[in-house]
């Protein structure tokens, strides 16, 4: 009802484009984590991939405290839906570590090989980075070490 109200149209009419109050939500999930990362992508400026995973968990543990929460929290089915979106933006957050890996020449050479890709390296990243998010009170200063002791 409210998003009708906002939106000035009848309440009926919402329930054209979409199916349930759980879908208004999931499309609203997905917008805001959108936007979310375009803003992350010009808020986080740090050149070495260390620093700047330490700027991206400060941004998302804002994101996550933000209206992020509540609207996660009002679904309430936490079915398929909502593990397909938010894998889409796990996998969006794990490109974009993986290009700004990529930028940053100021690493070691010698770093990769068949063992290490840079690909396992920014999905480890992005598994302890999401688990510190989930904590809330995680360590980020231990994770951003061992980056730089693999890369630096």
């Amino acid at each position: 009802r409210r998003l009708a109200t906002e939106a000035h149209v009848a309440v009926g009419t919402v329930y054209n484009y979409f199916d349930s109050k759980q879908a208004v939500l999931y499309e609203l999930t997905e917008e805001y984590w959108r936007s979310a990362l375009q803003k992350m992508q010009s808020t986080v400026t740090g050149g070495r991939f260390s620093v700047q995973i330490r700027q991206i968990y400060a941004f998302l543990l804002v994101q996550m405290d933000d209206c992020a929460k509540l609207l996660m929290l009002n679904l309430r089915e936490s079915g398929e839906t909502l593990r397909e979106k938010m894998a889409v933006v796990q996998k969006n957050i794990q490109a974009i570590l993986f290009e700004r890996l990529q930028r940053d020449r100021s690493g070691r050479s010698d770093v990769w090989d068949g063992t290490l890709t840079q690909e396992s390296f920014v999905h480890f990243v992005l598994m302890n980075l999401l688990t510190l998010l989930r904590q809330k009170n995680g360590d980020i200063d231990t994770l951003v070490e061992i980056i730089e002791r693999i890369l630096y």
